[in-house]
């Protein structure tokens, strides 16, 4: 993954699958917007301008072991309120054989602390929650 330049559109959506086991009685929780070890601070993301949410979805959960309930958004300009970049930043041949132009990352990498990282990870959740679902299967509507 290439990180390319600061995403500079405050009113950008940038779209956030929800894995199974971060929901909790119905409800996404905070988890959905913390990095994981793994990302080493890069949270993944795609921009809505680049590929629409249901077309996000379908993307996604095609690819071997990925799973999603939907879809939550955040802002370009919520990241900004919480100090932390978004980028896009496309993959191209990544390990998995998928390309994905639609890609992008909030940067998480400055946040010193856990408790840094888990406190605007909650206010990210904030944000997505108060829009709801950009996208959800007809399937998992009901």
């Amino acid at each position: 993954m290439k990180v390319l330049a600061v995403i500079t559109d405050e009113k950008e959506l940038l779209l956030r699958q929800v894995n199974p086991s971060f929901v909790r009685a119905g409800r996404p929780s905070s988890k959905v917007f913390e990095p994981k070890p793994r990302d080493a601070g890069l949270l993944s993301i795609v921009r809505e301008r680049t590929r629409a949410a249901a077309e996000a979805y379908e993307f996604f959960v095609k690819i071997p072991k990925c799973r999603s309930v939907g879809i939550l958004a955040v802002t370009v300009g919520d990241c900004v309120s919480e100090e932390l970049p978004a980028h896009d930043a496309p993959l191209v041949a990544a390990d998995d054989g998928i390309d994905d132009d639609a890609h992008g990352i909030i940067d998480f990498r400055a946040v010193t602390s856990a408790d840094d990282v888990e406190e605007k990870a909650v206010a990210l959740h904030r944000a997505a929650m108060s829009r709801g679902y950009v996208y959800q299967p007809s399937s998992l509507d009901s």
